[in-house]
């Protein structure tokens, strides 16, 4: 596997989510699924290397980290935006 290299800073990433928190609750929404590849790029860095295969990340109004849902999660921690320990975890199949 090739070297991790985040796509933006640990603290982008909490603004980032922060932001879109802030979007659901003022839009009353307790969870969003985010399936476009590049809104999921936008929020946690993933670059899927295969579209192909049904994807998301699951954000809620709880203090949590998203949730990456994934066929291809072995490409989560090489190319997310988070540092490591804090990537979203990943459900498999």
């Amino acid at each position: 596997m090739k070297p991790y290299h985040p796509a933006f800073s640990p603290e982008e990433y909490q603004s980032r989510l922060e932001n879109v928190r802030r979007s659901m609750e003022s839009r009353l929404l307790e969870v969003l699924i985010i399936s476009d590849p590049s809104n999921m790029a936008w929020l946690t860095g993933y670059d899927g290397w295969s579209f192909y295969v049904h994807q998301c990340v699951v954000v809620t109004l709880q203090d949590s980290p998203p949730v990456l849902r994934t066929q291809d999660g072995r490409t989560g921690g090489v190319t997310d935006g988070l540092a490591s320990g804090t990537e979203p975890p990943l459900l498999s199949r």
